[in-house]
């Protein structure tokens, strides 16, 4: 088993690059993109931006178009959204979705809210996730799905599960990536499953903890149900919390990685700048690791 972690291990380092990977991180949580909130320029720019991308890493487009969109209501008020879908076939039919939402909060007045750790980091990943796949031969086909309007409690991820209800049967995991970068201060990534030990997967919890040593990153089983927000004792129910949570309703088993509120978490001060960097670097070759020991495994 060791040697088999290892040999994934050092696919993560060659298959990733990590300038390449900051370098979109960084453009994702630019002022251009101005926070990235559905239905503006800077959130048109993001789904161009990760198109593009996917096109160029020579990943075809998801039914035939990498730009879904969709519509929802809220009130009397009907809202546009688009999600950006990539398709990798693999030796089965069987199909993980690897999900990271692109959406933020956007302008508040003067103040651009830009998104970085909240969820520029988790769309970088998923692009440089989905690149190095795109070179590999795998077991498991894979959908990755770059999710909008997520902030708006997770219409992006339900428009996908209501437009592709057919696809569902195939699908027998989600991975989901919120919040990959952290603060500056940020030294652990936690981890939260739902049903793995129904894939038939030996020892995946130990797999996931030697990819985090390889990679110099602290994990932990998580997060924390109570946490401090803006001087406030809050509680989250991390199943529901993000992208995953869509595919819990489902009875889909997942896998979520995120680290957590902490103190620039939905503030002006999410930027590039303050987000951990090597941490971050860490922590997606971690999650990669992971994942490709999952393919390799679940029959």
């Amino acid at each position: 088993m060791a040697s088999s972690q290892a040999s994934v291990a050092s696919q993560a380092k060659s298959k990733i690059d990590a300038s390449a990977l900051l370098s979109d991180f960084e453009m994702l949580s630019s002022e251009a993109f101005a926070g990235r909130k559905y239905g503006t320029e800077g959130n048109l720019k993001a789904q161009q931006f990760i198109a593009n991308e996917l096109a160029n890493g020579d990943i075809s487009a998801f039914k035939g178009e990498f730009l879904h969109a969709f519509e929802y209501k809220r009130g009397l008020t009907t809202y546009a959204g688009t999600n950006v879908i990539g398709f990798k076939a693999g030796e089965t039919d069987k199909v993980i979705v690897l999900t990271a939402h692109f959406d933020h909060l956007g302008k508040r007045g003067s103040k651009i809210y830009y998104g970085a750790d909240d969820n520029a980091s988790g769309t970088a990943a998923l692009l440089h996730i989905a690149k190095a796949l795109q070179t590999m031969q795998t077991r498991h086909s894979y959908i990755y799905l770059f999710t909008d309007a997520e902030e708006e409690n997770l219409v992006g991820a339900n428009a996908f599960a209501q437009d592709f209800e057919g696809d569902l049967a195939n699908i027998i995991l989600n991975v989901n990536m919120d919040m990959l970068a952290g603060a500056q201060y940020t030294k652990r990534l936690y981890y939260l499953p739902y049903k793995l030990d129904d894939l038939g997967v030996d020892d995946w919890q130990s797999a996931l903890g030697y990819y985090a040593k390889t990679h110099d990153i602290s994990i932990r089983k998580g997060p924390r149900a109570y946490h401090s927000f803006k001087g406030q004792k809050k509680k989250t129910n991390w199943r529901k919390a993000s992208d995953h949570g869509v595919f819990y309703r489902y009875k889909i088993p997942f896998l979520y990685f995120g680290v957590g509120v902490h103190q620039n978490y939905h503030t002006p001060e999410d930027t590039f700048e303050n987000t951990n960097h090597n941490f971050y670097i860490g922590t997606v070759h971690t999650i990669f690791d992971q994942l490709y020991n999952l393919d390799q495994q679940i029959q």
